[in-house]
């Protein structure tokens, strides 16, 4: 930013007619202004590591049963690489909110920008699917035998 106010400041006095003169002051304090108003609104624009972790982010946990033995891992979708273990549902599910908490302040450390978290309103309720006609003609003539719409029918299926 300073870079740019420099350079600015600096075309503002390398002017060297009578006219850019006159303004030339006005101009300058009138460009430092903005700058001061912009730097303000950025400031002012973000959230502390509290308003973050008080977001609702997508946290999934299951149980893990491997060579290892028996655990729980725990990851945030929003974030990638963000993840932790557990003996137990409550320890992965305690871990991985400070996991959490590390990435995001790393994350305003480095002026990285944070992601939202994902909710309902990122999706339609449509998915449009390409297929082979004859598994489209399966499942159409599968439908009917039903008595429900392909739609109702796919739907079903999926949800199972």
């Amino acid at each position: 930013m300073t870079f740019t106010i420099s350079k600015t400041v600096e075309a503002l006095f390398n002017q060297r007619t009578p006219e850019a003169d006159r303004g030339r002051i006005d101009d300058l304090f009138g460009c430092l202004s903005h700058f001061t108003a912009m730097n303000y609104m950025s400031v002012a624009e973000k959230r502390s590591l509290n308003d973050y972790l008080g977001q609702p982010y997508n946290v999934i946990i299951k149980p893990i049963h491997d060579e290892a033995g028996s655990y729980y891992a725990a990851r945030v979708l929003e974030f990638d690489g963000c993840i932790a273990t557990g003996e137990s549902f409550e320890e992965a599910h305690e871990a991985i909110y400070e996991v959490l908490e590390g990435f995001i302040e790393d994350m305003m450390e480095n002026d990285e920008e944070i992601p939202e978290p994902v909710g309902d309103d990122h999706f339609s309720g449509n998915l449009r699917v390409r297929m082979p006609k004859s598994l489209h003609r399966n499942l159409s003539q599968a439908a009917k035998l039903e008595g429900v719409s392909l739609n109702q029918y796919i739907i079903n299926k999926l949800s199972k």
